[in-house]
């Protein structure tokens, strides 16, 4: 169920649904916290978040990239 729910948030993610694709994507996480795909497509929707019209980043904010960070940081102690 977890690979599915990663399935469904990557497209909406294409679908530029976005609130969307963290629904599915929390669900994934929650159902399997050693799912690394769906750690990684999370972390790279929230920085997606902060770009500007022309793909660029300036700044995130803290909470943004507290959660980044702690989405990355799990990636590597899953196992």
């Amino acid at each position: 169920m977890s690979l599915a729910n990663t399935s469904m948030g990557m497209v909406k993610i294409r679908q530029r649904k976005y609130d969307e694709a963290k629904s599915f994507l929390d669900k994934a996480i929650a159902q399997d916290p050693k799912n690394h795909l769906a750690f990684f497509e999370y972390a790279r929707l929230l920085s997606r978040e902060g770009r500007d019209e022309f793909g660029y980043v300036q700044k995130f904010d803290a909470p943004t990239a507290s959660k980044i960070r702690q989405l990355l940081k799990k990636l590597g102690r899953a196992e």
